[in-house]
């Protein structure tokens, strides 16, 4: 609605719809006759500030939102002047006893009255942090009074009024409107009472909050307690009829009062028609609800009872009222609802052979901070339909036509709600005598699940029909591993990479898996966070420990070692496997010539040369093979004296460096040995 800046209300060009159009706002703006707030950018409407419209157009935009004011926050009365919607509809809707109405002018005149003694009002009601907030602090009343009185003259040009000049008299004035509301300021002049037995302000505010009183009494009830209070009075008594007739005329106020915001707004208030998506996954709505069947539960005490219901978290696709996903829970919490959007997700694969995301979900506030980066996740825009406003959402119609089709059928079913009628409820005393034939919580489980089951069976022809109508750039793909990052499972712990890849123990089976990316052999000496898929575990991503690094990991295919067991596919994954090492050479060879590259000037060519030889990694280098007579060393020396002759030596002998020594680890004799190698 209404936007607050620099303490000043905003309305957008949409709001502004039917009162002003687009073009004559920017020419009032253009003219200065209109003040721009902020810029329109995309995804952004501009703001205009509603006290700089022209005045005919500033009282339509407070006759059709009469709230604005309450949505600005505290402020001095001379700073916080805003028209009062309400009181503008009470003069233009007044009719005097002869069916006249006031004028225009009078309209404007005493609802710009009711604005400036609701500043006041502010003023002296406002806490003291407000007052220290705008530097005023406290002041005497009679000092206030002075002050206000001063105050009109200069308000009169933005605020035409007739309010008196004089302080007692404005005083006097301002409790009178306090007590009576806005008949106080119609001038007496206007008045043209008659002998009716409702004759006055008086009595019909004591009918209308009789009326109000949440307790519900009904007419002959206010009635009795009014002619009680009137007989006090000297008031004439009043019939039940009397009390229907003003109920009816002060509904609007009488219900607010009576029902509550919330009845208000989903009853009273103007309601938005949309329609339904034209397409499939362009919107989804999720909420939980406690489903309708009651099962039997022994606590832990050992007692039996007959009266528990379990959550069901269903993603509704609006366009053919689709369950996308669901999850079945003891409690609505964000684990929940996580389940049923992968349930979701998991579901469009299945469909359409891919995960997809939604490009709008809409769901309620709970939980809005936990499952914000689950909501990012599969779709592109979240919106969050208004606190309790059930209207909005069409999940909540799924709810009762799953209610209705499905619950209702079954001899466990519990009812419509506590609000409904007591007459259309199942019997008590009928659940009483069949109780113990209620299902457990997996027979419970399985009502809920065979009933999402019959849903998306019936509808499953319909829903592909909406999904070949989805546009191709409203089809957003759900990549694997960004699935897997948010709504994978974890086993605790974690795991090192080895030469058969990461072998993760999952759902209490060990399993193989492996990456085709040669990067990932680069950080064996991390550690592995698996986060995996319980309904597909070909998959697995693959996360380090700090989260900087993560990879798609693929099951391990597993070859025959007979060749007689060998079938179609398989030497296609074992070229696989070859290109792939040979690849892992490549990139090998490609990085330690860099090595090589930077090292030559600085170790000296000869040995980089060496490196670089073939020779260098003969089988003589690499097997412990003996000659006929038992040798072994002697050959390796004579094959390295060989080499060394080979090699151009760049440095002197008295340049030559110390032999390195080279730990190696894991002798046979279990204990590490030091060898030490001449680089030349």
């Amino acid at each position: 609605m209404a936007e607050i800046i620099n303490n000043r209300v905003c309305v957008t060009v949409q709001e502004l719809d039917g009162i002003l159009s687009l073009k004559s706002l920017q020419q009032l703006a253009y003219r200065g006759q209109a003040e721009r707030a902020q810029r329109g950018c995309r995804n952004t409407s501009a703001l205009y500030y509603a006290d700089s419209l022209p005045y005919k157009y500033r009282c339509e935009v407070y006759k059709r939102y009469p709230d604005l004011n309450a949505q600005a926050a505290a402020k001095p009365f001379i700073e916080a002047l805003e028209p009062d919607g309400n009181a503008i509809n009470f003069y233009d809707d007044f009719t005097f006893e002869d069916g006249t109405h006031l004028t225009p002018e009078k309209v404007e005149e005493y609802a710009n009255n009711a604005a400036i003694l609701n500043g006041f009002r502010s003023w002296l009601e406002g806490s003291n942090s407000e007052r220290k907030k705008t530097s005023h602090g406290r002041c005497p009343k009679g000092e206030f009074w002075k002050s206000a009185a001063a105050a009109l003259e200069r308000m009169a040009d933005t605020y035409p009024n007739s309010l008196p000049l004089n302080p007692r008299r404005l005083q006097d004035k301002y409790n009178s409107y306090i007590k009576d509301g806005y008949q106080a300021l119609i001038s007496g002049k206007h008045k043209n009472s008659n002998a009716a037995k409702v004759d006055s302000e008086e009595k019909k505010a004591v009918i209308s909050a009789l009326c109000a009183i949440p307790n519900g009494f009904d007419n002959e009830f206010v009635a009795r307690y009014y002619n009680e209070t009137a007989e006090k009075m000297g008031w004439e008594k009043i019939t039940a009829g009397t009390v229907a007739k003003y109920r009816k005329e002060n509904g609007l106020v009488i219900d607010a009062v009576r029902y509550g915001n919330t009845s208000f707004s989903n009853n009273r208030a103007m309601q938005v028609s949309r329609s339904k998506p034209t397409a499939a996954m362009l919107m989804w709505s999720l909420d939980g609800w406690d489903a309708e069947l009651y099962f039997q539960k022994r606590n832990a005490k050992g007692v039996v009872t007959y009266t528990n219901r379990k959550v069901l978290e269903v993603v509704v696709d609006p366009c053919c009222d689709f369950p996308i996903g669901y999850a079945i829970g003891d409690v609505e919490n964000a684990e929940l609802i996580a389940e049923a959007l992968r349930n979701a997700a998991n579901y469009t694969r299945e469909l359409f052979g891919q995960r997809y995301r939604t490009c709008q979900i809409q769901s309620d506030h709970y939980a809005m901070k936990a499952m914000a980066p689950y909501y990012a996740t599969v779709s592109d825009k979240v919106t969050p339909a208004r606190v309790k406003n059930a209207k909005s959402k069409p999940v909540e119609r799924y709810f009762d036509h799953l209610n209705e089709t499905y619950c209702k059928t079954q001899s466990n079913w519990s009812g419509y709600g506590i609000t409904a009628d007591k007459k259309h409820q199942p019997s008590s005393e009928f659940h009483n005598i069949i109780k113990r034939n209620f299902p457990d919580e997996e027979g419970v489980i399985r009502q809920l699940e065979a009933m999402i089951a019959a849903e998306r069976q019936q509808k499953m022809e319909e829903y592909r029909k909406f999904w070949n109508a989805t546009p191709e750039e409203r089809r957003l793909p759900l990549p694997e591993e960004t699935f897997l990052l948010r709504f994978g499972k974890t086993t605790g712990y974690t795991n090192v990479l080895e030469g058969s890849g990461l072998r993760p123990r999952l759902e209490g089976k060990k399993r193989q898996y492996d990456c085709f990316d040669v990067r990932f052999r680069e950080y064996a000496y991390l550690r592995w966070e698996v986060r995996y898929d319980a309904d597909d575990m070909s998959h697995v991503l693959a996360v380090s420990e700090d989260g900087r690094h993560r990879f798609l990991l693929e099951e391990k295919y597993v070859q025959p070692m007979a060749l007689a067991d060998r079938k179609e596919g398989d030497a296609e994954q074992l070229q696989r496997v070859a290109n792939y090492n040979n690849a892992l050479k490549q990139h090998t060879q490609t990085l330690f010539g860099e090595i090589t590259a930077h090292a030559k000037p600085i170790l000296g060519g000869g040995y980089v040369e060496q490196l670089e030889s073939p020779d260098a990694h003969n089988d003589l280098a690499k097997a412990l093979i003996t000659d006929s007579k038992g040798q072994h060393k002697s050959q390796r020396a004579s094959e390295r004296r060989r080499i060394l002759q080979a090699v151009d030596v760049e440095y002197s002998e008295e340049h030559k460096p110390e032999p390195v020594p080279v730990v190696v680890e894991n002798t046979p004799a279990g204990e590490s040995r030091v060898n030490t190698f001449d680089l030349y």
